[in-house]
């Protein structure tokens, strides 16, 4: 939290916090960006959840309704979004997790899950509402971070 300087307060506009006379009483105090995110740490409202999702994250998701072969249900997805568009975007990009495995398929990633093997599914790789998400349940870790970019970039780059 930081005080506006003088320059900042000048530009300012608002009906409810100007005095009538057209002056200041002082320079009343903002949040930075960095401060936003902080303070979402703390709180649990639905708009700091929003705020603060990160890549490589778990997170239970509703993926109701589906269409045809689509993973359905609440089910845990992995966030592969970069943190810095999900700061500022409603939706995020996702890839399905489950417990069913598959050992020879090339489009998925074994790893673990809350303790159990499960897989992530980058066939089904999809972009949800924030809204969507529910509880932040695990992380992924930085090896099969690794497969799962490289992975998804074999299938979907170039």
């Amino acid at each position: 939290m930081f005080r506006l300087t003088q320059v900042a307060l000048s530009n300012l506009r608002s009906q409810i916090v100007t005095p009538r006379w057209g002056g200041t009483c002082y320079a009343p105090r903002a949040f930075s960006e960095h401060g936003i995110l902080m303070l979402s740490d703390v709180l649990n409202s639905e708009r700091a959840v929003l705020v603060k999702v990160n890549r490589y994250k778990i997170y239970d998701a509703d993926l109701n309704p589906t269409i045809g072969g689509e993973l359905r249900k609440i089910r845990p997805v992995v966030v592969v979004s970069k943190s810095e568009m999900n700061r500022y975007l409603n939706t995020v990009v996702v890839c399905p997790i489950t417990r069913k495995l598959h050992p020879k398929w090339r489009s998925r990633v074994q790893t673990k899950c809350v303790q159990k093997r499960v897989e992530v599914a980058v066939d089904q790789i999809r972009t949800i509402s924030k809204k969507r998400l529910k509880d932040k349940i695990d992380d992924l870790s930085s090896k099969d971070a690794v497969k799962l970019r490289s992975l998804i970039t074999e299938m979907y780059g170039e």
